[in-house]
């Protein structure tokens, strides 16, 4: 939940923190052991359900890459996923698949979903993952650094970017986030 234990679960950003408890841990903070794996089972949780609903799929693409992130990927799942690229309404979406491809050794459908988000489709408003067009360009341009799925994509990516006139006063958190 947001705002306290009671309320509605909000999976997209239960996975975004998750995220973040995992990069904090790997750059060195202590993060509780058993906070870590609640997290990691929720998401597994999630990305079982299934389903076609946008807000559902954004939020298991999301899930298969931080259970990939934390060593328990779902490939299977992914794989299933990735042949309905089409429906992952972001492109951030679509590169989270194709980061969680990449952790599990699939290059092949890791780089087509990676061309997908890159394929030049307009980011639509779409609440449920916070996201802004910059946002989704630096968290799919880290994505790619880090998946090596680089090829010319990255490169092509950066330089697509707003560049000397983006002033960190004018970013919104998620965008912050991503290009720190």
């Amino acid at each position: 939940s947001l705002w306290y234990a009671g309320g509605e679960p909000e999976p997209w950003l239960s996975a975004y923190a998750t995220e973040f408890l995992l990069r904090a841990r790997a750059a060195g903070a202590a993060v509780t052991a058993s906070a870590v794996k609640d997290a990691l089972k929720y998401l597994a949780e999630i990305t079982d359900e299934g389903g076609s609903d946008p807000d559902m799929l954004v939020t298991r693409a999301y899930g298969f890459y931080v259970l990939a992130l934390a060593g328990q990927g779902h490939p299977g799942g992914a794989r299933v996923m990735a042949e309905q690229l089409d429906k992952l309404p972001t492109p951030l979406a679509k590169a989270q698949l194709g980061a969680a491809l990449a952790l599990a050794r699939d290059p092949a459908r890791a780089e087509r979903a990676f061309d997908a988000a890159l394929s030049g489709a307009e980011r639509r408003w779409w609440p449920v993952d916070y996201g802004s067009a910059l946002r989704d360009q630096a968290a799919i341009a880290v994505l790619l650094k880090e998946s090596g799925i680089e090829g010319d994509r990255l490169t092509r990516l950066l330089a697509a970017m707003p560049g000397a006139n983006l002033s960190a006063d004018g970013l919104n958190t998620q965008e912050q986030a991503w290009t720190a």
